[in-house]
């Protein structure tokens, strides 16, 4: 994920805990060294939030490729030749001297700078759980969606439409929607939508391929569905059930987009769905 134009690799008030790792170095999250992070500079910077659970890193891999993968999309003169074997005992010792068990990291990189600090994160509680979530809809699609890229516009719009309310709350997620009236994802997740036990969602190429997103493609093919990687339409909505997923998310079922009722919490395929990516995620911890 990269952001780009004027802005700084982190704000004090987004740190959490005592200590960061800066330039693979265990220091107080309130050193001055750390300072230079907080300055706004044109440097390009790329970053990644990673899940903690029980102290290990879920899918540590696979954030570090797609991490190595925006750096590499920068110019040359702006990419930084991190160490992926520093960079994992780095994130390691974090999680070790914050005694953290559970939360999220986030590693941010420029082209002379590595910062690895706590962030503060917001799991969906059961009751939002059983019940799903209310979505709104925003016409804006992202320039490279295979890049996280925070261009003025898109985040002034994104911001303006998490502003929508529907059957008297707030929307807790926003989804794109393109020009031919096609959702693609949501603005921080990733979205799915089932009939029976057809399995959609955009393709690669139109998004951006979460982490959370291929394990749960992978969690489908499992339990048998058929996954098709084209978008839905508007117009189509009212015939599917439908989930979010992403890093803080797992999969979170929506009960409405606008305001067209899904109910998507009880549908019995999501909530086998759920068990079959839990299960990988359980697979993966307990190998590592």
């Amino acid at each position: 994920m990269t952001n780009t134009g004027k802005t700084s690799m982190a704000t004090p008030d987004c740190i959490i805990g005592e200590s960061v790792i800066f330039n693979y170095k265990l220091v107080s999250s309130h050193s001055k060294e750390i300072g230079l992070c907080f300055q706004i500079t044109d440097e390009p910077h790329v970053y990644e939030v990673i899940r903690i659970i029980n102290s290990k890193v879920l899918f540590f891999e696979d954030h570090l490729s797609r991490l190595l993968y925006s750096i590499e999309q920068l110019p040359k003169t702006s990419q930084n030749n991190i160490s992926s074997e520093l960079l994992y005992e780095s994130t390691y010792k974090l999680i070790k001297a914050l005694h953290l068990k559970n939360g999220n990291i986030r590693i941010v990189v420029s082209p002379t700078l590595m910062l690895i600090h706590e962030k503060e994160h917001h799991y969906p509680d059961i009751e939002t759980i059983k019940k799903g979530v209310i979505l709104g809809e925003v016409d804006i699609m992202r320039d490279n969606p295979n890049v996280k890229s925070m261009r003025e516009d898109y985040i002034n719009n994104v911001k303006k439409a998490h502003e929508q309310v529907f059957f008297g709350s707030k929307v807790f997620e926003v989804v794109l929607v393109n020009q031919n009236h096609q959702y693609t994802e949501g603005s921080r997740s990733n979205i799915f939508f089932i009939n029976s036990n057809e399995l959609r969602t955009a393709p690669d190429s139109m998004v951006l391929k979460g982490i959370t997103r291929k394990y749960v493609i992978q969690a489908a093919e499992s339990i048998g569905l058929v996954i098709n990687q084209t978008c839905i339409t508007q117009q189509e909505l009212p015939h599917y059930k439908a989930f979010l997923s992403g890093t803080s998310l797992n999969i979170l079922p929506i009960y409405s987009i606008g305001n067209i009722q899904l109910d998507s919490a009880n549908d019995q395929t999501i909530q086998k769905l759920l068990k079959a990516y839990l299960s990988i995620v359980q697979d993966y911890l307990s190998r590592h």
